[in-house]
C-alpha cells in the first residue's frame, strides 16, 4: 500500500493515477492467481458492454430483459467455477445406477474472490438499470472499480454510484488522508 500510493502521488492527472491503481489492483489479484487474469478481464469487458446495452435500453421491459441477460452470465460464470464438479459428480449417482458409467469429474480451480467479484459486477449493472448513475464510457473504469485492491478479498462491495464519480474527479484532503492512514495502520496492526 505505501509503495502504490507513493507512485499514485508521483503521477500527473486523474487517468494517469487511475490507470496506476487499476495495473496496481491486477498485480495484487496477480500474486494469488495469475492465471485467472485474463478470464477476468475479459469478464470485466462484458460487463462493461452489457453495462452500456443496459443504459442503451430506454423501455423498462427491455432494461428488464438486459439485466436478466447479465444476470445470467454473471451468475453462470460463478457456478461454472464453484459447482461444475459438484453438479457432475452428482449426476454421476444415478449414471452408475443406470449402468451408463461414470463421467470425468472436471477438477476446476476457483478464482480467488470470485464470488466478490461477480456480485461486484451485478452491482454496477443494477446501479445503471436503476439510473443511479450512467455505464463506464471506459472498461478501464468498470476493471478499476470491480478489481480494486484494498477491498477486494475483504470488501464490502461499494456501488458503482459511489465510485464512478471519484474515478472522474476526486480531491485530496491532509486530515481525510491521515484518518487513513490511521485506519490503514490499526488494520494492518490488527491482521
Amino acid at each position: 500500500m505505501p509503495v502504490v500510493l507513493t507512485v499514485y502521488f508521483l503521477l500527473p492527472g486523474l487517468r494517469a493515477r487511475n490507470t496506476w491503481l487499476l495495473l496496481a489492483s491486477l498485480l495484487f489479484y496477480a500474486w494469488g492467481e495469475v492465471g485467472f487474469i485474463l478470464l477476468l478481464l475479459v469478464s470485466t469487458l462484458v460487463n462493461f458492454e452489457l453495462g452500456k446495452w443496459v443504459e442503451r435500453c430506454k423501455a423498462i421491459p427491455r432494461r428488464k430483459k438486459a439485466v436478466a441477460v447479465a444476470v445470467v452470465v454473471n451468475v453462470g460464470f460463478l457456478a461454472f467455477f464453484k459447482y461444475a464438479g459438484l453438479v457432475v459428480a452428482s449426476l454421476n449417482v444415478p449414471l452408475k445406477f443406470l449402468g451408463l458409467g461414470p463421467v470425468p469429474v472436471p477438477h476446476i480451480a476457483l478464482p480467488i474472490g470470485i464470488s466478490f467479484f461477480t456480485f461486484h459486477a451485478l452491482s454496477y449493472i443494477i446501479d445503471i438499470y436503476r439510473r443511479k448513475w450512467r455505464a463506464a464510457r471506459d472498461p478501464r473504469d468498470v476493471a478499476l472499480y470491480i478489481f480494486f485492491f484494498p477491498q477486494l478479498v475483504a470488501g464490502p462491495i461499494l456501488r458503482w454510484n459511489a465510485i464512478a464519480p471519484q474515478l472522474e474527479k476526486r480531491f485530496f484532503d491532509r486530515a481525510t488522508f491521515a484518518e487513513g492512514v490511521r485506519r490503514f495502520v490499526g488494520g494492518f496492526a490488527k491482521k
